[in-house]
């Protein structure tokens, strides 16, 4: 076999954040006619197929098809993997794996990328909220994965600085904004003006469903917030299950330009997801972050209020939540393209 003068790109996705903010940066590579393989863990292997479709993304290779929701799903996701891994390392030796963010799936493609000696790259490097076990285990796994990275993409002034803080190996090239708003340009019009005004609350997190009492206090706010304002509240079925309906309207996990068309037109929404946290912010929409601490800094001191599980500090906002309203944020740049134009150079060995 002769030497191949390009490097194979494998795009390592899991979850529905994977997705989400690599699906551009996927695009970019598809309208160059680059090529690549898209590799998918199979920790929300639904999602991860609803939203190739919706982004016009070749379908993954599944390593598993589980729905990864608690401890004990994720044992049993990766003992279905393992087996696998030995037959895969050929196809990542010596080639480049882009990996995302701070999931289960970002550390497995890491690790397999380092196994194989393949290139890293890590789009949304160098975010941290500056506490290992908030969030836990997601603020260990993007410091474990930037230090063995070699190319980190970051979105912020602030994260290259906290990765040359760090003092990591890899280059630092920065993308200015978060990949999610070109996934949220591609959506295309949000404008769809609703019958009433409402609220959209997203409750998510392992640390906070899986406890008993910070479930209660989140269920709490949820409540309180419906008392003022119909809520529509976008959960899985077994959270769901907690609320007493009355003024909220209850749904299961929508498809992304379904759902962030509903996010553009509330009047604020309540979340524990980081995600939905950078997405507002884009949007100009007021958030109440129901988490103590997070890494990503959009829209802090802005149209973010972190409230934590303080139903007190819920009431506030709640009662001023239209003066954290703020003016759409408008890109003049793709994140997206300039990763491309990174990792297309990195294919050229």
């Amino acid at each position: 076999m002769g030497f191949s003068k390009e490097r194979v790109l494998t795009f390592f996705v899991g979850t529905q954040g994977d997705v989400l903010k690599m699906a551009t940066v996927i695009r970019e590579m598809m309208r160059r006619k680059a090529s690549f393989q898209l590799l998918s863990s199979g920790q929300h292997t639904v999602i991860v197929k609803r939203l190739t479709k919706v982004f016009d993304l070749p379908l993954p290779f599944f390593l598993s098809n589980e729905n990864v929701a608690s401890i004990q799903d994720a044992v049993k996701w990766f003992l279905k993997i393992a087996p696998k891994i030995p037959k895969l390392l050929p196809t990542l030796h010596g080639n480049i794996v882009v990996v995302q963010g701070d999931t289960l799936s970002t550390l497995l493609g890491t690790l397999l990328a380092k196994i194989a000696h393949a290139k890293l790259a890590h789009v949304e490097a160098g975010m941290r909220s500056g506490d290992f076990f908030n969030p836990f285990p997601e603020e260990l796994i993007r410091v474990v994965v930037d230090q063995l990275s070699d190319i980190l993409f970051a979105p912020s002034a602030n994260c290259c600085e906290n990765l040359r803080r760090e003092k990591v190996k890899g280059r630092i090239v920065s993308t200015k904004a978060n990949t999610i708003v070109d996934a949220m340009r591609l959506v295309g019009n949000l404008d769809d003006p609703p019958s009433r005004p409402y609220a959209v609350v997203t409750l998510h997190r392992l640390e906070t469903i899986m406890s008993p009492s910070k479930l209660k206090q989140a269920l709490h706010i949820i409540c309180l917030i419906s008392k003022r304002i119909h809520t529509v509240f976008v959960a899985h079925k077994s959270v769901q299950l907690r609320l007493k309906h009355g003024n909220i309207d209850c749904k299961e996990l929508l498809v992304y330009p379904d759902f962030i068309k509903l996010v553009s037109n509330a009047e604020f929404v309540a979340t524990d997801s980081g995600g939905l946290q950078e997405e507002a912010y884009y949007l100009g929409k007021p958030c109440l972050l129901l988490r103590d601490k997070t890494e990503h800094e959009e829209g802090l001191g802005a149209n973010v209020f972190v409230a934590g599980l303080d139903a007190e500090k819920a009431e506030f906002f709640l009662g001023n939540y239209q003066r954290f309203a703020t003016k759409p944020v408008t890109l003049t740049h793709s994140p997206s393209k300039l990763i491309a134009d990174t990792l297309v150079g990195m294919t050229r060995r």
